[in-house]
């Protein structure tokens, strides 16, 4: 679930792009498969690609000057492409991140009943990590942080209940 702050930001750019309520919901349901902000299911990722489609939607309506330019005009809006940046790749996890989710997740798998070492578990620890499964969405790098954590998590406890 997206935070109250998140949510705000999300109205911001709606309002600054002149979105109507039908035009709004569809892009939602485009970027992320729901109906509304509010809904519990809606990650931290889903407001990062419906914040990019709407920047992107804001400023090709400013270059048209369909509506005013907010930047320098709203403290929340400071730059014509922040989240479209975010999505491309400025956000993406390290190289470092990465192998350690690997090394953390072969260790992982040594302290596991077999039925447990699939890539359903980690799926399910990303899950619970992130908010959503590793898929059509890639994990950013704070996202792969949380990952990294509770994969630690989950190996402290492994071993813990393994010595006992």
């Amino acid at each position: 679930m997206i935070t109250n702050q998140e949510k705000k930001l999300i109205h911001i750019y709606k309002h600054s792009a002149q979105l109507n309520q039908a035009e709004y919901r569809e892009l939602l349901h485009e970027q992320t498969g729901l109906h509304s902000c509010a809904d519990p299911e809606f990650s931290h990722a889903d407001a990062d690609r419906v914040l990019a489609a709407l920047e992107a939607i804001l400023f090709d309506r400013v270059s048209r000057a369909v509506v005013p330019n907010p930047v320098g005009r709203s403290r929340w809006i400071k730059r014509a492409t922040y989240f479209r940046d975010k999505q491309k790749g400025g956000f993406v996890p390290s190289a470092q991140q990465e192998h350690l989710v690997r090394e953390l997740w072969l260790q992982l798998q040594e302290h596991l009943p077999q039925s447990k070492r699939n890539t359903d578990y980690l799926a399910a620890i990303t899950r619970q990590a992130v908010g959503h499964a590793v898929g059509k969405h890639p994990l950013t790098r704070a996202e792969c942080g949380h990952l990294i954590d509770a994969l630690k998590d989950r190996l402290k406890h492994g071993i813990k209940t393994a010595e006992i």
